[in-house]
């Protein structure tokens, strides 16, 4: 009876200390559950969120341009691309070469994506191939699921309908470079698909024409993929503001049908308003090519053309103004009454100091009034009116 006794003893009091450990070790569970669940439930909930949820920049519709009649000179259209996040990525290399099995990627391109990714905030979207054809984003939309980081997106680009003979009017956009950054602070162009005006229009009024970014907060799962989106009108892009033109783009595709293939530049001014209706550089370029991607072959048949085009001649070349200078003289000449009709013998030489000028017509036109010696051009006669009026 006392084994048995003592047998019962030792159980209860290991019962009491096993029941005291489990009570102890369930508390201590209990009030760390309370600790986390009730006492930091708003911090661990921002970390949960934080995790769940993510802020994606979103990109304003660039503005259209218009001629004078409404005319659509500069447009949008859609774009198909492909971008990597890379903090989300794990051996870059690993991933480019996966995504070289699928999507042709050059040596430079791979290049310039880790030269980007190293440059900018690991958050930042990184631009792999702006311009994929549309099966080839089908094909990484089914091929590349569960590849960390890689986001297929679908976007839009510059489009210019209108023709070369607007090019060096419109001019082009293109990606924002380092000295591009250093002298906006607008966080925008850190964006990768993000396009700037370059040059022409699309540069001179491009903040105009840009508009400004919105926010749109996404759930995503655990590998940082978007499984929804939640909108906000409030945090809505704005798109950029419609810019019309004075051009007339149906009287500048008359004077490139007039020009044909020479060299050579032309403007038509409404002498009322000063309005240019046209302003037509020839021969011109694709605008376009610089959008979509210009290749090194296409670059080089640029430069390699005599003829320039790229060059802006009828505002960036210097040349007299030659007989153009005629109808001021005679504008101001009639201003301070000179008499129209009166004549000027022209014999083809025009003495002037210890000099002697000489007209186009080296026999000379005989005499001429105002309205003749414009008809014709005549040299001698705005020789002598240019005296008359002074400098």
């Amino acid at each position: 009876m006392s084994g048995h006794t003592n047998f019962k003893h030792k159980m209860t009091r290991r019962t009491l200390m096993v029941g005291s450990a489990g009570i102890s070790a369930f508390s201590t569970l209990i009030g760390r559950l309370y600790y986390l669940q009730v006492v930091r439930a708003k911090d661990y909930a921002l970390l949960s969120e934080d995790n769940q949820f993510n802020f994606k920049t979103t990109l304003p519709q660039r503005g259209y341009i218009v001629d004078r009649f409404g005319k659509e000179l500069a447009i949008n259209k859609q774009n198909y691309r492909l971008l990597i996040i890379p903090e989300k990525v794990e051996d870059i290399d690993q991933t480019l070469a996966i995504i070289g099995e699928h999507i042709k990627l050059t040596e430079a391109q791979k290049n310039k994506v880790k030269i980007d990714a190293k440059r900018r905030a690991g958050f930042i979207p990184v631009l792999v191939d702006g311009h994929l054809e549309w099966t080839d984003f089908a094909r990484i939309n089914l091929k590349l699921p569960d590849v960390p980081g890689v986001i297929p997106d679908v976007g839009e680009k510059r489009f210019y309908p209108a023709g070369k003979e607007m090019s060096h009017i419109l001019g082009f956009v293109g990606r924002a470079n380092a000295a591009d950054i250093a002298r906006d602070d607008d966080p925008i162009l850190l964006q990768p698909t993000f396009l700037i005006g370059k040059s022409g229009v699309e540069s001179n009024v491009d903040h105009k024409l840009r508009g400004a970014s919105g926010k749109l907060k996404v759930e995503v799962n655990a590998r940082g993929r978007v499984v929804r989106e939640f909108s906000n009108p409030d945090s809505k892009a704005v798109a950029g503001e419609k810019v019309w033109l004075t051009i007339s783009q149906k009287l500048q595709s008359y004077g490139a049908e007039l020009f044909g293939d020479e060299s050579g530049g032309a403007a038509v001014i409404d002498v009322q308003t000063g309005e240019l209706h046209s302003l037509l550089s020839m021969p011109a370029f694709d605008n376009n090519l610089f959008v979509s991607g210009l290749t090194q072959k296409d670059m080089n048949e640029l430069n390699a053309d005599e003829k320039r085009p790229q060059f802006n001649k009828v505002i960036g070349g210097g040349y007299p103004p030659a007989s153009t200078f005629k109808m001021i003289v005679m504008l101001a000449a009639l201003e301070m009454g000179v008499d129209p009709e009166k004549k000027v013998v022209c014999t083809g030489e025009y003495p002037m100091g210890n000099q002697t000028f000489h007209c186009w017509k080296r026999r000379g036109h005989g005499p001429v009034n105002m309205r003749e010696a414009l008809k014709v051009s005549c040299d001698s006669y705005f020789y002598d009116l240019i005296q008359k009026v002074g400098m």
